[in-house]
């Protein structure tokens, strides 16, 4: 059991990894949009002001295959320990 909990272990390493290297992140802004002002009732109280400039978006998308990796390989640990489990407690 020891070893499949080490495996886990390396396989989230290295799906966090491969993760963080092949992202793709994409960032849009909106420039060209007046100033808003989104000043709360509080803040106009105490005699200040806020306004919004600019609003984006940020996305992380991941390429398919490493989610698809990721998940296979929860499944196939799960599926090692779920037959580990059942051999300890039926083996006897």
């Amino acid at each position: 059991m020891k070893t499949l909990f080490v495996l886990l272990l390396v396989h989230l390493a290295v799906c966090g990894l491969v993760g963080y290297f092949f992202q793709m992140r994409t960032e849009t802004h909106r420039v060209h949009n007046p100033p808003v002002e989104v000043t709360t009732s509080l803040e106009r109280a105490r005699g200040e002001a806020t306004f919004l400039m600019a609003e984006g978006r940020i996305s992380i998308r991941f390429p398919s295959a490493l989610v698809l990796y990721f998940v296979f390989g929860l499944i196939s640990l799960m599926a090692a320990s779920a037959i580990e489990l059942y051999q300890s407690f039926f083996s006897r």
